[in-house]
């Protein structure tokens, strides 16, 4: 009997750890919106849009510019395999070819 308890913990145990493992691996991975797809990008918070529009831009001038286009951008139909890197670099050349004319 206590071999079977023995047993029985290690496989508890193991299983936890996978589980723990797996968690971590798709926390991280759902963590970087820059890289990820417009499907993702409306799902998540302003602070976050916000975030990822700073580090695309690498400047906070026309933030909300920036986050009112990628938004308009995700409701367009066959948005959802676009990444949002693509989408803030269109965004962001037509910022600045409104800002020269």
């Amino acid at each position: 009997m206590d071999a079977f308890k023995k047993h029985l913990k290690l496989v508890i145990g193991i299983a936890v750890l996978i589980l723990v493992s797996v968690g971590f691996f798709f926390y991280h991975k759902a963590s970087n919106l820059e890289n990820d797809s417009m499907r993702h990008w409306t799902s998540a918070s302003i602070e976050r849009r916000s975030a990822a529009v700073k580090i695309l831009t690498g400047t906070e001038d026309n933030n909300g510019l920036m986050v009112k286009c990628l938004d308009k951008v995700s409701s367009l139909p066959n948005s959802a395999d676009m990444t949002v890197r693509d989408a803030a670099s269109l965004c962001f050349m037509g910022i600045q070819l409104k800002d020269n004319i």
